[in-house]
């Protein structure tokens, strides 16, 4: 079935629209009928074979030399295959399926305070909990990878579900039954890399929240911590991410801490040697081991993922420059370092390459990548995974985020 497109280059905006058949099933989204077209957004789905979607790109450069070659009025451009899949090559671009109930500034009608109050939630409680919004981001994952609730194995040491219920409260007392718990989660998240000195994101809202979910789905879908760099490469193309996706979204390693229990491993006994992982930097071994004794303790120790100064509660890049020096916390987070289908695209990062070609140690860097833009992509792509729709019976809007209704 013909999908619906929109161009957009700047303020040109190139429209046409199609149906798709495409479904979807957690991170919610709400489409009835198509109105109104906005240009900006995030990745989504349609539920309903018979629904109008629109797709839009929002370019993150310019491309000079395509507009000095445009002589005729934007509106009436009319834009060959070849000349889309040049813009899109060539500059940093961002898919963006859009509906009238399902786009930028959805609740601006019916709840116009709702992402000011998402916004307020987080940061009064990041006053007193500083590791809150690399949680909300973790959580975020984990809600999108696979529908289940918080209290399924893979979830139970996964926090912030607090934070999404103080803003649930206090939105179901501005507009009670508006606003879903799966935009809260992705607001929340959004709001947090922000608050962190990460990307500033537009996503869409607009989603609706699940009637069901599984546990045995969550234990056999998201990666383990032992899972291979080609093991993770799979399991996130089984979602649609791409190796590249699968870096940046990694990336956010760069806040947040592990616990002991999670890689004490690599200190003492790495696969089975009763030797440590000999991929970790020495002095960072030596480190580890006055924190996360070998025998486990209660309560387990954390220790930050990114070991860079100055940057354990800072989005930035500084995450990928620590794996290039052995500093990996994680044995996924080191590998992702020296695979052949990664090393390239963390040197990329570590290096903040922007266009060109340049080299770390002996890796050669690929071109035209940039951590922060790559990541906000990522995410977007990432909130709008399998999204559920309205219409579906499966569909609802919970007023209790912890109770399936």
């Amino acid at each position: 079935m013909p999908m619906g497109y929109g161009w957009v280059l700047g303020d040109i905006i190139f429209s046409w629209v199609g149906t798709s058949n495409d479904k979807g099933s957690v991170c919610q989204d709400r489409t009835k009928n198509l109105r109104n077209l906005s240009s900006m957004g995030g990745h989504g789905r349609a539920q309903r074979s018979d629904l109008p979607i629109v797709y839009s790109i929002t370019l993150g450069c310019v491309c000079l030399s395509i507009l000095a070659s445009v002589s005729m009025k934007c509106a009436k451009l009319m834009l060959t295959a070849a000349v889309l899949t040049l813009l899109g090559t060539s500059c940093l671009a961002v898919i963006v399926p859009l509906s009238s109930s399902f786009r930028v500034g959805f609740y601006n009608q019916t709840c116009p305070a709702a992402e000011s109050i998402v916004r307020s939630t987080l940061i009064s409680r990041f006053q007193s909990d500083i590791r809150l919004p690399a949680r909300l981001i973790r959580l975020l994952f984990h809600e999108c990878f696979v529908t289940a609730e918080k209290d399924a194995a893979p979830n139970l040491n996964v926090a912030g579900y607090d934070a999404v219920d103080a803003a649930k409260s206090a939105l179901e007392n501005a507009c009670p039954g508006v606003v879903s718990c799966a935009d809260i989660e992705v607001l929340l998240a959004r709001e947090a890399v922000s608050l962190l000195g990460g990307p500033n994101i537009t996503v869409p809202t607009g989603r609706l929240d699940a009637r069901s979910s599984s546990a045995s789905l969550a234990a056999s879908t998201l990666p383990g911590l032992g899972t291979s760099v080609p093991g993770m490469i799979a399991a996130f193309a089984a979602k649609g991410f791409t190796t590249q996706d699968m870096v940046a979204l990694l990336g956010a390693h760069t806040v947040g801490a592990a616990f002991c229990n999670s890689f004490s491993y690599r200190l003492y006994n790495f696969k089975g040697t009763n030797q440590s992982d000999p991929s970790m930097n020495s002095i960072l071994l030596g480190k580890l081991r006055t924190v996360c004794p070998r025998s486990p303790v209660n309560p387990d120790p954390t220790v930050a993922l990114d070991q860079g100064n100055n940057s354990i509660n800072a989005f930035d890049s500084s995450f990928f420059r620590e794996l290039l020096n052995g500093n990996g916390i994680l044995e996924i987070d080191q590998a992702i370092a020296v695979h052949n289908q990664t090393a390239a695209i963390v040197a990329a990062y570590a290096a903040n390459s922007t266009s060109g070609n340049s080299t770390a140690g002996n890796i050669t860097v690929v071109p035209s990548l940039n951590f922060g833009s790559n990541f906000a992509q990522v995410f977007v792509k990432l909130s709008m995974l399998d999204v559920l729709t309205g219409g579906n019976s499966s569909a609802t809007i919970r007023k209790n985020c912890a109770i399936i209704s």
